[in-house]
């Protein structure tokens, strides 16, 4: 049982501390679903179910403030209930065909998988919509267990609920945690979208938050194995997705700050060894078929692309950089990986948007800013937790059980 924790009396209004939170949130839902609920409706009713899900926060983060949300263990296993019944029920009717073409996020990661155990090049593999596999190695290492058990996309019943139950222990207020859960993962339709249909892209975010935020507790500590553990996951995590290489920059500048050069360094070669060993021999096997090639490709109908292909990874890296100016709380370093992917991915939708772009097409390059959802919202939350916490008596503080 989490013990009530007193307030102090405020005669703060009503909406006081909650504007920024909510739209923060909002926005962050909103960008990468653009596209899905203009898919399933029209736009007057993407406006519509807009100002649904405005409300809808503010009504959570209001009930968070006031304490009268106050999920237990169960609710967080309800969550991870729905997760994992919404992709019973809806994978089999996404990929039967009656409903479209589908996706085939899930197809990529099964054909690489096939094509690499078979002794062949995996990035040589071509889905049904003629698409090439774009997850890089270490998301064909993690995604390997379960296309053993038959296919890819059941790494999504491993690593939603284990989110949704990272999310009680990482936050400490159980309220905030619950609600991180239900926006990232159940009303965020671009992340339930790519969920159901065993795509890769929502659980590469997840699974990058929650190694990053255990490689930087391990760090901590005094056992070297955890920390070597923590390390050489870390590195297979972020070499899912190009983007992702800034949680290395971050994870190496916050060990610098907080336990020295010598734990920084000694981080960095077990990263390193294990990045390069991953994926230099792809790459060196066939650079034009490599995932980053065709990443970059994405990039060449963005007006100034030459520039954008330079620029875009130099910001994302530049903010990651801060980690080894600043000493961050332990929470704040999965705060600044939320900006460095916003600053690389929201540019290309926000320039073909102001550029005359058709609606439905920035809209799809908007969805690509998905990890930007997922470790926004974390950082939102984060704040406004600290907000509650200023609101708090000290001798009323506590951790989750």
């Amino acid at each position: 049982m989490i013990p009530a924790r007193p307030t102090e009396p405020s005669s703060a209004a009503p909406w006081s501390g909650i504007a920024g939170p909510v739209l923060s949130l909002w926005v962050l839902w909103l960008v990468p679903s653009l596209g899905q609920l203009v898919k399933v409706t029209d736009l007057a009713g993407a406006v519509a179910l807009a100002i649904v899900a405005l409300a809808g926060l503010c009504l959570l983060l209001l009930a968070a403030r006031s304490q009268r949300l106050r999920p237990t263990r169960a609710w967080f296993l309800a969550l991870c209930a729905v997760a994992v019944a919404l992709f019973a029920v809806l994978y089999p009717l996404a990929t039967s065909g009656r409903f479209g073409g589908g996706s085939d996020r899930d197809d990529a990661l099964n054909d690489a998988l096939r094509s690499l155990v078979a002794g062949h090049y995996p990035y040589a593999a071509m889905t049904y919509l003629g698409n090439p596999p774009t997850p890089m190695p270490g998301a064909l290492l993690l995604a390997r267990p379960f296309q053993f058990l038959g296919n890819a996309a059941l790494q999504n019943l491993f690593w939603v609920p284990a989110f949704l139950l990272w999310c009680r222990t990482h936050f400490r207020e159980p309220a905030t945690a619950w609600i991180a859960g239900l926006v990232v993962v159940v009303v965020a339709p671009q992340a339930l979208d790519d969920f159901v249909v065993g795509g890769d892209f929502l659980v590469n975010a997840l699974y990058v938050a929650i190694v990053t935020d255990w490689c930087i507790r391990t760090q901590r500590g005094e056992r070297s194995l955890a920390r070597a553990c923590s390390a050489i996951l870390l590195a297979v995590a972020v070499s899912s997705r190009p983007i992702y290489a800034v949680s290395l920059v971050i994870v190496a500048g916050h060990v610098w700050q907080v336990h020295g050069a010598a734990r920084c360094l000694r981080l960095s070669a077990v990263c390193g060894v294990v990045v390069l060993a991953l994926n230099l021999p792809f790459y060196l096997h066939d650079p034009t078929r490599f995932p980053t090639a065709h990443v970059l490709g994405k990039l060449d109908a963005q007006p100034g692309a030459a520039l954008v292909k330079i620029m875009l990874p130099a910001l994302g890296l530049a903010v990651a950089a801060l980690a080894s100016r600043w000493r961050l709380a332990a929470e704040r370093p999965l705060d600044l990986l939320a900006l460095s992917l916003a600053v690389m991915l929201y540019p290309p939708f926000l320039i073909e948007a102001l550029g005359g772009v058709p609606l439905r097409t920035w809209m799809w390059t908007a969805s690509f800013s998905l990890p930007v959802t997922v470790l926004g919202t974390l950082a939102v939350l984060h704040r406004f937790e600290r907000q509650l916490s200023s609101r708090i008596s000290p001798a009323a503080s506590w951790r989750p059980s």
